[in-house]
């Protein structure tokens, strides 16, 4: 029997999944609801479980192949303490199991696992760059922020006044 590899990116607004064998072909892909750990721990790994199973019916799987799977998962919210630790409880049915941010996993994707930078803009915005445990990434900031580094990079007539406007909702006034 082969090994199967299980990737879920977890986000705020739903959770994917696909599920592949050792080869990389495509077994199954799954999307289910938001899973952020942060903000919504419980029901975030219910979406996870949620597709898990999605992805294990799509395949025509039996139960037991889940033994023989590495899951590797990028979690909006994994980045806090507190949620890290919660998380170490959670063992889903799998030969074994690695946890990462959705950032981590993002900016290991864009640069297939070398050093880089990637800006995120989405539910939630960071922008990862340097180290992060064994991926090349580190959490440097947010929204507001960014779009006030990004703004000396971007069209002058169309992002100054986005920065600006951003600048006066989130900073502040002095």
């Amino acid at each position: 029997m082969q090994s199967l590899l299980l990737g879920i990116d977890g986000g705020g607004t739903h959770c994917r999944g696909r599920l592949t064998d050792s080869a990389g072909r495509v077994l199954a892909e799954a999307t289910g609801g938001p899973a952020n750990v942060w903000s919504q721990f419980d029901a975030a790994l219910q979406a996870i479980e949620q597709v898990i199973d999605e992805l294990f019916m799509q395949a025509d799987l039996p139960i037991e192949a889940r033994d023989r799977t590495t899951l590797v998962a990028g979690l909006a919210g994994a980045n806090v303490a507190s949620v890290h630790a919660r998380l170490q409880s959670w063992q889903p049915r799998c030969q074994v199991r690695y946890l990462f941010t959705d950032v981590e996993i993002a900016c290991a994707g864009a640069h297939a696992g070398a050093p880089g930078a990637v800006f995120i803009l989405g539910t939630g915005s960071q922008a990862p760059h340097g180290m992060a445990h064994s991926l090349p990434c580190w959490v440097a900031g947010a929204l507001p922020y960014l779009m006030l580094v990004l703004a000396p990079f971007l069209d002058v007539v169309h992002a100054a006044w986005p920065c600006w406007r951003m600048r006066a909702l989130f900073l502040p006034q002095h």
